[in-house]
């Protein structure tokens, strides 16, 4: 058997052994033929119906399961595989929308930190219960600015922070948030000024802020 798995795993193994290993009997091996980048379209759709949860969670993460396929397992009764579906970027946006309002954090969580995400899905994830979800929310790099100006003034330090850490914030996101009562929020978001004004005039909320003498070492 792991000859096979090594077989599958080969990127130079033709299309069509990859089509005869997938119905080998050990799901490992059927776990890496799903996973191969040099699988066919038609394979994925048959390993989607697998009756292992991790075959169908490596067809879930892989880039070249067709659209269609990726809608069907959003609604897999795993959620590990409604996990890969919300972390593969070539998910349709319906797709997406639907896992935003899944049951688990995780899956909720892996929604918003995808690039490929609409933005009004990440603008419905900004109000969600659980922090780690609108952390996820606040340092995903499309997340729109109107969004993030909300989240500056989040509850939760972790989500205020990602917001300062996120290189898509604006500067008058971080003039309010150098004045966050937390260092890991504040520090932060001095780190990013400085970096921001190289070679430029600084701005001038580092110069006036009571929190840029600190010890950033």
């Amino acid at each position: 058997m792991e000859n096979k798995i090594e077989e599958a795993k080969n990127p130079d193994t033709p299309p069509d052994r990859l089509e005869r290993l997938a119905y080998y009997n050990g799901w490992d091996v059927r776990e890496a033929v799903a996973n191969s980048l040099s699988v066919s379209p038609s394979v994925l759709t048959l390993l989607a119906h697998d009756e292992s949860w991790q075959v169908r969670e490596a067809v879930a993460g892989n880039p070249h399961t067709p659209s269609d396929i990726l809608s069907w397992l959003a609604s897999d009764k795993s959620a590990e595989v409604r996990k890969s579906v919300a972390y593969n970027e070539s998910t349709p946006p319906e797709a997406l929308a639907q896992l935003a309002y899944d049951e688990e954090e995780y899956v909720r969580s892996c929604v918003a930190d995808c690039p490929t995400t609409p933005l009004d899905t990440l603008a419905a994830l900004a109000s969600d219960k659980d922090d780690e979800v609108r952390e996820a929310v606040a340092g995903n790099e499309t997340t729109p600015n109107g969004v993030l100006a909300k989240l500056a003034n989040d509850g939760c330090m972790h989500v205020r922070w990602a917001v300062a850490a996120n290189k898509s914030t604006s500067p008058d996101i971080l003039d309010e948030l150098i004045n966050d009562t937390e260092e890991d929020v504040y520090s932060t978001v001095i780190m990013r000024m400085l970096e921001s004004s190289v070679g430029d005039t600084p701005p001038s909320s580092l110069g006036g802020s009571d929190n840029l003498l600190i010890d950033l070492g």
